[in-house]
């Protein structure tokens, strides 16, 4: 049994948008992608972009671009190939459809959404982010161009471009928490701060048997390791903007992120509370190593219940 972590590494830039005779001009300030396997056509990717102003849930506009790029069996690590995309019937490498693509205004009462029967987009890796520029052919006729530029949300493949090395012993502040997903399922967030930055790394280990606590030991991690196998770390794995499993985020400057790959996870008792230390390579082959030393909140509460033990909650020491 996992846990679900949704981190949302959302972007904001500039917001603006203009419409006159000629078309519509957009630069949006949010962006999501989806990827949805290969639902359409066997072996090549399906991704969704959505790129948007305004809050959804009221007053917005959105412009959704489904398009066709590489195949990822595994979400966590679907990225769509840099390059030009064009309007096509077909649903074949670098190209984007009318099927799901439309642009859509809303004023928090009524909604209109219009098709996207022609044009292109770019898309392009900038520092941490990307930048898509597009211009569309809209389903009344008109032509909307326009950008985005940013951290794209749901797009989880690793950022750090350096070896990292973390002591959150030395950090402004930190904390630790660990959360019994089941009985033998402990996910552990370490928190630190540097100049009023946040850096975070959560591990998830399976243990042997039920503990009421934080089991200790050495939990090796690696991709080709069972999911749920006890005694492991578990990497990270997801399908859309859920993640499952380790991770870490780095929001010093520039938001950065690294998916685990091979590595381990050692916790062991101190005079203070625990001692843990990690070390995985990410996806692009950095590796990511840290240390933290003292108290951990949380542990399982534990319910009897007709069918036997439920761990159903955390509680602080």
């Amino acid at each position: 049994m996992g846990i679900a972590l949704f981190l949302f590494l959302t972007a904001c830039s500039t917001s603006e948008f203009v419409e006159d005779e000629v078309g519509k001009t957009a630069t949006f300030a949010h962006a999501e992608m989806y990827y949805y396997h290969d639902n359409f056509v066997e072996g090549v990717g399906s991704y969704g972009i959505a790129m948007y102003n305004g809050d959804r849930s009221r007053q917005f506009t959105e412009l959704y671009l489904d398009f066709a790029s590489d195949h990822f069996k595994d979400a966590l690590r679907a990225v769509p190939a840099e390059g030009t995309y064009t309007y096509s019937d077909d649903f074949s490498m670098f190209t984007f459809n009318n099927a799901y693509s439309s642009y859509t205004e809303s004023d928090g009462v009524n909604e209109t959404k219009l098709g996207i029967l022609g044009g292109k987009f770019t898309l392009s890796r900038e520092g941490a982010g990307y930048l898509l520029r597009f211009e569309v052919e809209l389903g009344d006729g008109m032509t909307m161009r326009g950008s985005y530029e940013g951290v794209i949300s749901g797009m989880y493949d690793s950022t750090i471009d350096s070896d990292l090395d973390l002591d959150f012993n030395t950090m402004d502040r930190k904390r630790a928490e660990a959360v019994g997903v089941d009985p033998t399922t402990w996910a552990i967030l370490l928190w630190g701060e540097c100049d009023g930055e946040n850096i975070e790394t959560i591990l998830m280990v399976h243990s042997e048997d039920f503990l009421p606590s934080l089991p200790e030991g050495n939990f090796p991690m690696a991709e080709n390791i069972r999911k749920g196998q006890s005694g492991t770390a578990e990497p990270a794995s997801a399908h859309s903007k859920d993640i499952h499993g380790s991770y870490f985020v780095d929001s010093r400057g520039d938001l950065s992120w690294a998916v685990p790959g091979e590595g381990f996870v050692d916790i062991s008792k101190s005079e203070d509370g625990y001692l843990v230390e990690f070390s995985f390579e990410d996806s692009n082959g950095y590796t990511v190593s840290g240390e933290y030393t003292g108290a951990i909140n949380g542990t399982f509460k534990e319910r009897v219940t007709d069918t036997g033990l439920v761990a159903v909650a955390m509680t602080n020491y």
